[in-house]
């Protein structure tokens, strides 16, 4: 589904597609880690700002990945993804909330983890339709098939992979020369699967579990943990950032996926949540808050309640957004604990407290 949006003119597209049946099946399979996310909810909070989203701004410097780092003036922002004309926001979703994870998990859970790479949504989108059984046609991908994707066949990064011939360095970060190149790897991938020297690596890196997020108290809860929430909804965001750099909701109009990373509270508007969205950064326009990664904007608390249990139509409710502990990332050749370790909680260690 595309649409032109009437703030910018610019033509985008979606590619959310809600599976109820499958969602249901994996909320059952995972409650136990949402019973432990519903105790980090009611946990003690500090409720202080958490603005994740620096913890990967600090890992790309490391790993000096600067085509994800966009200098504007006294600000480093983060860059976006650009999902081109694919309708794999799921697979761009996944990948930023990925990102986001396996840079806490080495700042602040102190494991023996190295950045060395972005995710390649490419890859996640693959195996998310593998787990929708629409693998073939490139229509979209629902919130649950994205995550059981990486729990099933893993993850992969913007590396190369000995044996393939594909350039998967050759990314779609915001302004890459190689989007055509990397548009045609998509639909390719998304029609005929991952190849399997791909697929052999991603193995290694899969997430273990997941917690269905239904209510603004787990996702503050999730978010002040560093765990990112995956948004999978219709819920709209049709206008210009204000001074705060936050959109307001808009309506019923994007079947999309995108990932909130961070939480802060405004004296003025209260408790607010960042989204990172996965189309050129020039979507919308407005101020930016600090160093507000690029093209993303942040959203009241009631406004992320809509997206978390959304009205799909008359007679659908949809409950599709998820976070996800236990990812697998890259293991260090030696023991990488930082002298500023922050200690954030998993689902499993939580719900043994």
């Amino acid at each position: 589904m595309s649409r032109a949006l009437p703030h910018s003119g610019r033509v985008v597209k979606f590619g959310y597609r809600p599976n109820h049946e499958h969602a249901g099946e994996l909320r059952i399979r995972m409650a136990r880690h949402e019973t432990a996310l519903r105790y980090l909810a009611t946990a003690a909070d500090d409720n202080a700002d958490r603005y994740n989203y620096r913890l990967l701004v600090a890992s790309l410097e490391a790993s000096k990945l600067t085509q994800w780092l966009v200098q504007d003036g006294g600000y480093t922002r983060l860059n976006s993804y650009d999902q081109n004309q694919s309708n794999a926001c799921t697979g761009h979703g996944r990948s930023m909330q990925i990102a986001v994870s396996d840079a806490a998990d080495i700042v602040l859970r102190g494991q023996s983890e190295v950045f060395l790479s972005m995710p390649a949504p490419e890859v996640q989108y693959a195996f998310g339709l593998m787990v929708d059984g629409t693998l073939g046609h490139d229509d979209g991908c629902s919130g649950s098939g994205i995550v059981e994707g990486t729990e099933r066949y893993g993850s992969w990064y913007e590396q190369n992979v000995a044996g393939d011939n594909d350039q998967l360095t050759a990314g779609n970060w915001a302004g890459s020369p190689s989007i055509p190149t990397w548009y045609q790897r998509i639909e390719t991938f998304a029609t005929h699967g991952v190849p399997a020297a791909i697929a052999a690596a991603a193995s290694q890196h899969k997430s273990t579990s997941h917690a269905n997020v239904t209510t603004v108290e787990q996702a503050w809860a999730a978010i002040g943990s560093a765990y990112p929430v995956l948004l999978c909804s219709n819920i709209s965001y049709e206008g210009q950032r204000n001074e705060e750099g936050i959109i307001k909701a808009t309506g019923h109009a994007w079947p999309h996926c995108m990932v909130a990373t961070s939480r802060r509270t405004s004296p003025k508007y209260g408790r607010l949540y960042l989204i990172h969205q996965s189309w050129q950064t020039d979507w919308t326009s407005g101020p930016y808050y600090l160093d507000q990664p690029a093209g993303s904007f942040w959203v009241a608390e009631t406004d992320l309640a809509k997206m978390l249990v959304c009205e799909w139509n008359l007679r659908t409710t949809v409950r599709d957004c998820w976070t996800s502990t236990g990812h697998a990332g890259f293991v260090a050749r030696s023991a990488f604990l930082p002298r500023w370790v922050k200690q954030a909680a998993p689902f499993e260690e939580a719900a043994a407290a």
